[in-house]
């Protein structure tokens, strides 16, 4: 927590639509944004509907960090000094936000690989100039299982 403690207060107000309290007034759009998602409230909703496994993992993630802040912690980060903050303890549902922010970073993308998909599909099954099926002609010996035959598993693409 020591080595990453300005990412993880960065990505707590990302997850809260907290970023203009540390940034200023610039931030504000995108905290507006950020909270319109509701990021925060589903990470919550999240950890009231969790398995008592999982809220246990979490938990102890949480207090890890918090021992780190309370009692190793020697001086605060450039970061922290240079816009007056100080960390704040960290909560379980803080590590919820942030997976969720995650999973829309990673899926920001989709129309570009359903575009990419649709792409490969026809490169797989129409012939350049034939409209015959094409076959994968990657060789077995690079450990991709495809079989120069176009199957894998059975299965010709």
């Amino acid at each position: 927590a020591q080595d990453r403690l300005w990412q993880l207060e960065t990505h707590r107000r990302i997850g809260a639509g907290r970023l203009a309290e540390a940034f200023g007034p610039g931030a504000l759009e995108s905290d507006r944004f950020l909270r319109a998602l509701g990021v925060r409230r589903v990470a919550e909703s999240q950890w009231a509907l969790l398995q008592p496994e999982s809220r246990e993992w979490l938990t102890a993630y949480s207090q890890g960090i918090n021992a780190v802040l309370k009692d190793q912690l020697r001086a605060r980060p450039p970061e922290f000094l240079i816009l007056g903050l100080n960390p704040e303890p960290w909560q379980p549902a803080d590590s919820l936000a942030w997976a969720i922010m995650m999973a829309w970073d990673l899926g920001a993308n989709w129309n570009a690989e359903l575009l990419r998909l649709r792409h490969g599909v026809r490169f797989f099954t129409i012939g350049e100039q034939d409209d015959k099926p094409r076959t994968a002609t990657e060789p077995d010996d690079h450990g991709s299982g495809w079989q120069g035959n176009g199957q894998r598993g059975g299965r010709v693409l």
